[in-house]
């Protein structure tokens, strides 16, 4: 691809390396913990940044809906598509979820929310105030390809998009009735991030956010770009992890307690959990040596 179709697919910009998103590659496990201290915030109530992992470097920041239907497809397309996929959810979630805790019909965010947390695609991304957890996203699959930690500052972009029009577009999704901004005759452009209500116990312990594009589909990262101007700006960094320290890396998380067992609580938790601890034991020589504390010891 040329520039000029870099410049009319901007979708397809960050695979070009032109984006404003600082790139570092970490050199180490040292390296990773001081760059990430330096996005970290004083005051542990605020969220001054939003991360997300991914296991290959060159992956968008695209939502699991606009990669289903591909980032070609036509806004009026991928609308027709969403809808379907809505009805189709709430026509049913009441056979499996308690119907007391599950939203009006109307609040089309609460229903992505739950959604995409029980793996429906969706036009919201999955972030994370941790970078330590968004690490475990970048790491734990795909050892033959680099990772990355993406992260911006979720306040500058808000800031960044004030105006009477953005303004209104901010009341109307925190309102109860969503459906006309998302599903009506006029779309703006915009890319929001915004955090539950009410979180299910997956995003609690993933400490998750997330962001949602006023039309789809999109490329959240362009978008998160665009709002915030210049490149340099300092409001969104793009974190590289080479291949060959993923395991490492997933080790030392393993220490942190940052696993599939904490992050999603349950059996399937459990399973991916033994499973990341296989792979790593495969790995290595195993040396244990007899009488250990490790050794069952109760007979």
């Amino acid at each position: 691809m040329n520039d000029l179709a870099a410049v009319a697919h901007p979708q397809m910009l960050v695979r070009k390396g032109i984006m404003g998103w600082k790139e570092t590659q970490i050199k180490d496990w040292s390296h990773l913990v001081e760059i990430l201290s330096l996005l970290d915030c004083d005051r542990p109530s605020e969220v001054s940044r939003l991360f997300r992992g991914q296991s290959d470097s060159t992956w968008q920041l695209v939502d699991s809906l606009s990669r289903l239907v591909t980032l070609d497809a036509s806004s009026d397309q991928t609308v027709d598509v969403e809808r379907t996929a809505f009805d189709k959810f709430f026509s049913q979630a009441h056979l499996f979820l308690d119907p007391s805790t599950l939203p009006e019909p109307r609040s089309l965010l609460a229903w992505w929310a739950i959604m995409q947390h029980y793996g429906c695609p969706t036009r919201l991304l999955d972030w994370t105030v941790s970078p330590y957890v968004a690490t475990y996203f970048a790491v734990v699959e795909n050892w033959d390809y680099d990772g990355a930690v993406w992260s911006f500052d979720p306040c500058a972009v808000m800031d960044a998009s004030v105006s009477p029009a953005f303004d209104e577009i901010r009341k109307t999704i925190t309102s109860k009735d969503t459906r006309n901004l998302f599903w009506g005759e006029q779309k703006s452009e915009y890319v929001f991030p915004f955090n539950s209500r009410k979180h299910h116990i997956r995003s609690a312990t993933q400490q998750g956010g997330f962001t949602l594009c006023g039309t789809i589909p999109r490329d959240h990262g362009f978008l998160i770009d665009q709002s915030l101007g210049n490149p340099g700006h300092g409001y969104s960094d793009k974190i590289v992890i080479k291949r060959e320290h993923k395991p490492g890396f997933l080790r030392n998380l393993m220490r942190m307690n940052i696993t599939a067992n904490a992050l999603f609580p349950g059996l399937d938790g459990l399973g991916k959990s033994i499973s990341e601890l296989v792979r790593l034991e495969a790995r290595h020589e195993k040396r244990c040596l007899p009488g250990s504390w490790w050794e069952d010891q109760s007979d």
